[in-house]
């Protein structure tokens, strides 16, 4: 299996390959230049555009992808995937149909996790770690920036909405939800944060109008899920790394692993009104739904055996449903946005995504603290409201050697 986090803790097994950058577009150079400057030498480019084969700069070679593959049957070598998303996943499965023998690939985010590791690590020149240690204050400004703008202008409802709200926590299936709805030709509208206010007062306006527009609707139909929340808030930590980099969970020297094991404890989402909290999931429901429509769910009986109930409320219906039994709930679904022939699309998942192996990687090593599971493992009224004491054995089973004693 490709081991990315491997490199990024000994980068010597980086310095004592043959570097291959794959993709000839902006990040190939891009960071043929930095990696040059650090004083990682890289032998060559590769490309699947014939147009660029042999067409070079700085006297690189750029190579073919069955150029490549007869390298490395003779040579030890170490690729980097130099795209974002999604020409990332489409250069990783042209690797993976190339049958290597190298398991040595980094992600564009494995490289910055990488520098960012090894920010004060002498192997790496004076320059480019002075270079990572200045960034640092800059990336996390702009993180912080980009979280609230994001916010405040992409999860307002359109004030004349009448379709399906699908109204849930990040990384509990709402992109599969929101493709199946699409599929089916009905109008629906995603938001993970609703109630909570953004900075300026013109975006409190524009929420309170919409939220109040929204509300005099004659009825409004919700879908939302929950997602044992170990695996949620794991999932939900390599989306955000997705989007916005290592920053975001590291300071320069810190341990990846590390890193990703305190942020499954500590604040990671500090944004205005409120933060999230990992070990605590299930808060959103009072954050969100409850401050937005004024629906307590746990006042509402669940269902935990069918993984499902709808709550009525007012001019309000909400489908709540599990994650894990969502592949059983098609028709359910199907009932409720009034489309019997509904079908559900199953959208990629992390392990899906081009951090697929990263993920793998640490979810192998990683130590999550007992704290941690035990908020929700030990007389937890609202984990026990939507899972079975059988569920919860199975998750605690699923993360038993995840879990730092």
């Amino acid at each position: 299996m490709i081991n990315e986090l491997r490199l990024i803790e000994n980068i010597d097994i980086l310095l004592k390959s043959k570097i291959v950058i794959y993709g000839a577009g902006y990040y190939g150079w891009t960071n043929y230049n930095k990696l040059t400057v650090a004083g990682i030498p890289i032998s060559y480019i590769c490309d699947r555009d014939p147009g660029k084969w042999n067409d070079g700069s700085d006297g690189m070679e750029i190579i073919s992808p069955e150029r490549l593959k007869e390298i490395d049957k003779g040579e030890d070598i170490a690729i980097i995937v130099a795209a974002q998303a999604p020409h990332a996943a489409q250069i990783m499965d042209d690797i993976e149909k190339l049958e290597l023998k190298t398991d040595k690939i980094l992600t564009l985010l494995g490289l910055e996790i990488l520098f960012v590791q090894n920010a004060y690590n002498p192997k790496i020149s004076e320059e480019v770690r002075e270079y990572t240690i200045q960034f640092e204050k800059l990336k996390k400004e702009a993180i912080s920036l980009n979280r609230n703008l994001d916010t405040a202008c992409f999860r307002t409802p359109h004030i004349l909405f009448h379709g399906i709200l699908i109204y849930l926590p990040q990384k509990v299936g709402s992109t599969t939800i929101e493709n199946s709805l699409r599929m089916a030709d009905i109008d629906k509208l995603k938001a993970h944060y609703y109630a909570r206010r953004p900075f300026t007062s013109y975006f409190k306006e524009s929420f309170g109008v919409d939220l109040s527009m929204l509300k005099k609707n004659k009825s409004n139909k919700i879908i939302s899920l929950v997602r044992e929340p170990i695996s949620r808030g794991y999932s939900s930590l390599f989306y955000e790394m997705g989007r916005h980099g290592a920053y975001i969970i590291m300071s320069n020297g810190d341990s990846f692993v590390d890193s990703c094991a305190e942020a499954l404890k500590t604040e990671v989402f500090e944004l205005s009104d409120w933060t999230v909290r990992y070990g605590h999931e299930f808060d959103w429901f009072d954050h969100e739904m409850k401050s937005a429509f004024g629906i307590d769910v746990f006042e509402h009986p669940f269902d935990k055996e069918k993984g499902y109930s709808i709550i009525k409320q007012d001019n309000i219906e909400i489908l709540l449903m599990k994650l894990e039994k969502l592949n059983s709930l098609e028709s359910v679904i199907g009932e409720f946005v009034g489309a019997p022939h509904f079908k559900l699309v199953n959208a990629n998942e992390g392990s899906d995504k081009t951090y697929k192996n990263l993920y793998k990687n640490v979810r192998e090593v990683i130590k999550i603290p007992r704290e941690v599971v035990d908020l929700y493992y030990k007389d937890n009224p609202r984990m026990d409201h939507f899972y079975t004491e059988e569920e919860k054995a199975g998750f605690l089973k699923k993360w038993e050697s995840n879990i730092a004693d």
